[in-house]
């Protein structure tokens, strides 16, 4: 069965939509070529487009697995892309530049988010905004996301218009959407690959040339890069009056002589806030500075608080969460835990950190007595993140302790 689709003819979308929410199976025309569509989130229509591209079902849904080319997933938004993968700076730089458009990303996952078989490899997923009206409010009819793998036999030309539309596939689907031709160039597919180091910029591999140029996007993803700077990691971040910060700095370097410790102290562009970085383990570097400081709280004059940082990333929300998940596993599964974010300059918000890193801890989250906290320290375009129970030195607390004894 054939329909005609115009963007504006609401009985129609409902009519193609009810099939895709039945479990039907559909082809249907993109500004490429014309795809076969289902919905991504239903095994049986997943399985029967991997039967009708004649490959069968391979690969391990949102966890993925090993095996052949899995389909990718054309959404509605970059909103609704949000909701199934994690979205980078540099992946939101690209969909801004070029959706809808021929670019199809390939990005992890999100946490919590399950695919049938075939649709996600090694917990990746392909997916792209195509720039045809009809095409876009057939998929937000049919909730935001709709299977875009080409309408053809695996390693048959696939079709740019309806009348190109090979009868084998035809006959195995439940309705044909025609909507005009596509362009006939298939999209450009591309990596955004996972690195997150602090004051790198993202790599990307090109899995496949095609309507958009590599050239393109490596000028795009430059013109957003941020300037070349030294490395700035650290593992402790330490705070102190404003104007005080040479005398802060003088401050912890004899208390962290005192322990036979080498600490290198940097000031940031914010007053008051320094970073720094200890040799070692900075956990076992506070645990030996705090009797000095506990014996004699009033003789620390200019520190008021120092925080342990266990790793930096970019400030990046697909980084912060990257580190979050590898730190996770510090939370016993039976504890509870809060986050907490100090951010300084960058363009995240900061409740959407804090979102971002709640919704990759599978454990109960408790605002007033946690018994873990992810502390994330934003300072520019590098975050540092760490779980903590009661490491953090705050000289102000011990001096009031002092004071009630």
């Amino acid at each position: 069965m054939r329909i005609s689709l115009d963007p504006d003819d609401a009985a129609a979308l409902r009519r193609v939509a009810e099939v895709v929410r039945g479990g039907g199976v559909i082809i249907y025309p993109t500004d490429t070529v014309y795809g076969i569509g289902g919905d991504p989130l239903n095994p049986e229509a997943v399985r029967r487009i991997a039967e009708i591209k004649g490959r069968g079902v391979e690969g391990k849904g949102g966890k993925g697995g090993k095996g052949g080319k899995p389909m990718p997933i054309l959404v509605s938004s970059i909103e609704r892309a949000e909701g199934m993968v994690v979205v980078s700076e540099a992946a939101r730089m690209l969909m801004r530049a070029f959706w809808p458009g021929a670019l199809t990303l390939v990005l992890r996952v999100r946490e919590g988010v399950t695919l049938p078989e075939g649709v996600a490899r090694e917990g990746k997923l392909g997916i792209r905004m195509p720039d045809h009206p009809a095409a876009l409010r057939l998929i937000e009819a049919c909730g935001g996301a709709l299977i875009g793998t080409s309408a053809n036999i695996s390693g048959e030309r696939p079709a740019r218009a309806a009348g190109e539309i090979d009868g084998r596939i035809e006959r195995m689907v439940d309705l044909v959407v025609e909507g005009g031709e596509g362009a006939g160039v298939a999209s450009t597919v591309i990596e955004i690959l996972d690195d997150c180091g602090a004051g790198q910029s993202a790599p990307v591999r090109i899995i496949r040339e095609g309507a958009i140029s590599a050239d393109s996007i490596a000028t795009k993803l430059a013109e957003g890069a941020p300037p070349p700077r030294p490395r700035t990691e650290f593992n402790l971040v330490v705070t102190t009056q404003r104007g005080n910060e040479r005398a802060c700095m003088r401050e912890l370097s004899l208390l962290a002589s005192g322990v036979g410790a080498r600490v290198r102290l940097r000031r940031t562009r914010y007053p008051g806030l320094l970073t720094a970085h200890v040799d070692g383990d900075p956990f076992e570097f506070l645990k030996r500075i705090g009797p000095l400081i506990e014996e004699d709280p009033w003789d620390v004059r200019f520190i008021q608080k120092i925080v342990p940082i266990m790793k930096t990333v970019r400030t990046d929300l697909a980084c912060i969460r990257e580190a979050v998940v590898g730190l996770a596993g510090l939370i016993p599964a039976d504890a509870t835990f809060k986050v907490v974010v100090n951010k300084r300059g960058g363009t995240l918000r900061s409740s959407d950190i804090i979102r971002e890193a709640a919704s990759a801890i599978s454990r109960k989250v408790d605002l007033e007595s946690p018994q873990r906290t992810v502390q994330i320290e934003a300072i520019d375009e590098i975050a540092g993140v760490s779980v903590l129970r009661d490491e953090i030195i705050s000289v102000t607390k011990i001096q009031e302790r002092a004071m009630e004894g």
